[in-house]
């Protein structure tokens, strides 16, 4: 995800973009976490989250069952 995200950031400089609204669908949702998670919010003004599994925002802190039981 970490490159991913990378590529992302190099993409969105290379264009020089600008205040973009990003859309993440499954996988590319990860991409954008792991992007904001480096990168940070500064270029952006918008944030789309589609069809992400919600255990892939589970926290390690969180409980077992929480972890089990995400997304039914």
């Amino acid at each position: 995800m970490s490159r991913l995200a990378q590529d992302l950031k190099e993409f969105i400089l290379h264009r020089k973009l600008e205040r973009i609204t990003l859309l993440g669908h499954s996988m590319g949702s990860s991409v954008i976490w792991a992007y904001l998670d480096s990168y940070g919010d500064k270029n952006l003004k918008g944030l789309i989250i589609d069809d992400q599994p919600a255990a892939i925002t589970l926290l390690d802190s969180e409980s077992e069952t929480s972890k089990h039981t995400a997304g039914q």
